[in-house]
């Protein structure tokens, strides 16, 4: 299958998430204020479209999902220390509201990632016996959670010394 083909089979839903996920990447670039709970956004887009596709794309879904766990769980890792040396989210005073800063991180992460899923789910379509490849489904899997994970480590590492502090300032 050439790549036009595969560009033109893709379905329209893919490249609607793609434009949504760019337009997130490129308001990432500038401080912005935000409900808490906004942060977690990304990472459940992320998490659904992960859980779909490996449930839609393989055939081995238990030990994929397995492997996609494993992926989140070493994700979360990554992404939590690839964060620890980004600026901190700041209370915007008076407000229930918080500022999140600006980052390129996020816009190359959100192109990295679709990137490499579309790259899966295309060698699926180009290649279609990897779909009985018990080796191909953990892979599809653990990259799958892996580059979710990233997204909840980032979010994590921003969201809970945030709400840590928040509580000592309550109390």
């Amino acid at each position: 299958m050439s790549m036009l083909m595969l560009i033109k089979n893709t379905p329209t839903w893919v490249w609607i998430l793609l434009i949504f996920l760019i337009l997130r990447g490129i308001k990432a670039l500038q401080d912005r204020e935000m409900r808490p709970d906004r942060l977690f956004l990304l990472p459940i887009v992320f998490f659904v479209w992960s859980v779909y596709a490996v449930l839609l794309e393989t055939t081995f879904q238990a030990s994929a999902l397995l492997a996609l766990a494993v992926g989140i769980v070493t994700g979360i890792a990554v992404g939590w220390v690839l964060w620890c040396s980004q600026p901190r989210l700041r209370t915007k005073p008076g407000t229930d509201l918080v500022i999140n800063p600006g980052s390129p991180f996020i816009l190359v992460l959100i192109l990295i990632t679709f990137c490499t899923k579309f790259a899966l789910s295309a060698t699926l379509a180009t290649h279609p016996p990897l779909l009985y490849s018990f080796s191909f489904n953990l892979l599809f899997g653990f990259v799958s959670g892996l580059l979710d994970g990233i997204f909840w480590g980032r979010t994590l590492n921003l969201f809970v010394p945030y709400y840590q502090n928040r509580q000592t300032n309550k109390g």
